[in-house]
């Protein structure tokens, strides 16, 4: 390359927390969550003739996140024209400004939930055509779900309950000013409903043309959990599909046995929780009632679609009632089958029936392309030829970054057991330098790229921006082991995932990469109990830990949420002879072993209990610990000005502690400087 040529080049820089919230992605939640998220890459219309393609991304200075509707016409799918960017709204919420995009019977209009900021979201539609954008609800809560029958204009959709709304508190038995206390978790009682928690209840209503939403009441011991509705009408509008939580289980399926099953079928859930399976019902929409559609529990929805007589229903791989008759298997196998929506009757379907019924195979398939080291990039692809077609460069700012490689890796824990992960190396690796290490927990996906670590999980993790930092950071995955999840909710999932980090150190030591007096390590939700028994546990040493809104296995926390998952982690209930065992497991019961310094985050009013048992003992203990509270935030932060605190914080924590260069980019707070140094002369005290 000549001298002109570099001249022109343009220059790279390293990676910063606002790249990562600014990067553009795929708007689907599982995908967001760290599913799969390709089956809802595209929404292609009715006659397969388009598809449109929903993309987000945090706008750090406006603090909204920007979801934008993408049109692609089918004959430009194989071609280089650039889509056509239908309706751009933005959020200042932490829900979704776009979600539920669906296709009506014309193939020239869109229906979607989305808001703006200020806005509560409705169901809205776009005529592409006329390019005509009309709310079609005006409902005085959240919809969180909906469906649309083209037919008859009827609107099925779900809906905060006006409790919710108010923030009137709920209780089930008052007299006077008193409270009768039964079920509720101690967070319910302190603070009103929050819209914020995943499990919150929703309402279901029905809207017809020329008249008011119409209020479907739930059967009993039957809960409408938001964003696990799954509505879905059949054609002609006389049926709606939808998904309840079960309250009040029914004895008998304790005896399927899929053992993940049972055990959600006999544990007692958290206090102002649902049980954690779900059941199908049907709306009939002509008499506005709901009846079980078939009486069998799931652990999350199974794939379904309506016949093309709109008379009955398929569903893909379901566990069949107790009495069922015939030559199956209820309490072992799962069936694909057909219900008639009227009668309820059902039929097992043979082996390949299920594809025999449905649709022609469309002729192109659009998809995500991308691994731990390539950005995602949108393809097409046509079925017959299998001719690739680049549609979108999701992200070509990242031309102008330094990125560094990430090595999936591999490695015998200290009990023997085999660990995957990802190796996140800082950029002019240099051979024989010893670097600080950070490892962050709960999994890796080698499919996935992230700037994050895990997904886009801003809440705890900032793999990238610590790298550019000059840290390698360790993203530990699951155990090779398909019989991994029997240690889960045990007695030894804590010792197994010491053994998984300690074997880590180990590994990276021998390979003379990391400087093993330089460790830090971050744990999230349900890693918070993972991480905090290796630091009261391990005999390896750490020089900072972070800890975000998780469970604990803590004493305090099993009695204010409680029944949790305390007693199967520490072996026993924490009463009688039961607490001798979490004496000896608990981490709250050894944090006089902590020196290392510690950073708590808790996110929204729950999380504030959850981390205060650490924060309480070790500041009692003068042990170097900071509590960081956002009261706004989800579990996984949403909003771009928080997840920069968050992620930032995080950054310039460890960057501190393991005695990292100074912040150049001047985000570090003096005062923060000045804190954390008062926590070094507390630790060396």
């Amino acid at each position: 390359m000549s001298p002109a040529q570099c001249s022109q080049a343009p220059l790279k820089r390293s990676i910063t927390v606002a790249d990562s919230i600014a990067m553009r992605r795929l708007a689907d939640a599982e995908y967001f969550t760290g599913g799969p998220g390709r089956n809802e890459v595209a929404h292609f219309s009715p006659d397969r003739e388009r598809f449109v393609v929903v993309l987000q991304r945090g706008n750090l200075l406006r603090n909204v996140n920007e979801f934008t509707i993408y049109l692609f016409d089918f004959p430009a799918a194989h071609s280089t024209a650039s889509p056509i960017p239908l309706v751009t709204m933005a959020s200042s919420s932490n829900r979704d400004a776009i979600t539920k995009v669906k296709w009506l019977s014309d193939n020239d209009t869109l229906t979607f939930i989305g808001e703006n900021p200020g806005e509560l979201p409705q169901v809205y539609s776009f005529n592409i055509k006329r390019r005509r954008l009309r709310k079609i609800t005006h409902h005085h809560t959240p919809i969180t779900d909906y469906d649309y029958c083209s037919r008859s204009h009827t609107i099925a959709f779900v809906a905060d309950s006006d409790l919710m709304a108010d923030g009137s508190p709920t209780r089930d038995h008052e007299t006077g000013n008193a409270v009768v206390v039964t079920s509720e978790s101690l967070i319910a009682l302190l603070q009103p409903p929050n819209p914020a928690l995943p499990w919150h209840p929703v309402q279901l209503y029905m809207q017809t043309p020329g008249k008011p939403a119409k209020l479907i009441p739930t059967p009993h011991g039957r809960v409408l959990i938001r964003d696990t509705t799954a509505l879905a009408f059949s054609g002609d509008g006389h049926y709606a599909l939808f998904t309840t939580w079960v309250e009040d289980i029914p004895k008998e399926w304790s005896q399927y046995d899929d053992r993940l099953l049972h055990l959600a079928a006999i544990s007692k859930p958290r206090r102002g929780q649902p049980s954690y399976l779900k059941q199908y019902f049907l709306l009939n929409a002509e008499s506005s009632t709901v009846s079980p559609l078939l009486n069998s529990p799931m652990l999350e929805p199974v794939p379904h679609r309506w016949a093309s007589d709109d008379k009955s229903i398929f569903l893909r791989g379901v566990l069949l009632p107790l009495r069922t008759s015939g030559a199956v298997s209820p309490r072992t196998n799962r069936y694909d089958v057909e219900i008639s929506a009227a009668e309820k009757c059902l039929r097992v379907l043979q082996p390949g029936q299920w594809a025999s019924e449905e649709e022609v195979t469309a002729q192109i398939s659009v998809r995500l392309v991308e691994d731990v080291n390539t950005p995602a990039k949108l393809y097409s692809s046509d079925t017959r030829t299998g001719q690739s077609t680049l549609l979108l460069d999701l992200n070509s700012q990242f031309d102008r970054l330094r990125f560094g490689i990430v090595e999936p890796i591999q490695w015998k824990a200290t009990d023997g057991h085999t660990v995957l992960g990802g190796l996140y190396l800082p950029l002019n690796l240099q051979p024989g330098k010893r670097y600080p290490l950070v490892i962050q927990t709960h999994g890796f996906r080698p499919d996935q790229f992230s700037m994050d670590g895990r997904s886009e999980w801003s809440s705890a993790f900032a793999a990238r921006p610590m790298v550019a930092r000059g840290v390698v950071v360790l993203q530990a995955g699951g155990a090779r082991d398909k019989d991994d999840y029997k240690y889960t909710n045990t007695g030894l999932e804590g010792p197994r995932e010491m053994a998984a980090y300690e074997g880590a150190i180990d590994y990276l030591d021998q390979r003379g990469l990391i400087d093993t007096k330089r460790i830090g390590i971050v744990g999230f939700s349900r890693t918070v109990f993972e991480v905090g028994y290796t630091l009261t546990h391990s005999k390896y040493r750490f020089a900072a830990a972070c800890l975000v809104d998780g469970i604990d296995g803590g004493y305090f926390q099993e009695i204010a949420f409680g029944p949790g998952d305390g007693a199967s982690l520490n072996g026993a209930e924490p009463v009688g002879v039961g607490l001798t065992k979490w004496l000896q497991s608990s981490p709250g019961f050894h944090l006089d072993r902590m020196h290392t310094p510690v950073r708590l985050v808790a996110l929204g009013p729950g999380g504030i209990l959850e981390m205060w048992e650490w924060f309480a003992v070790l500041s009692r203990l003068s042990r170097p610990v900071e509590l960081v509270y956002l009261p706004q935030a989800p579990h996984l932060i949403v909003k771009p000005k928080e997840r920069f605190i968050a992620q930032q914080s995080l950054v310039d924590w460890f960057c501190f502690w393991l005695e990292v260069r100074s912040n150049e980019d001047g985000v570090m707070e003096r005062k923060e400087y000045r804190r954390w140094q008062a926590l070094r002369q507390k630790q060396a005290e």
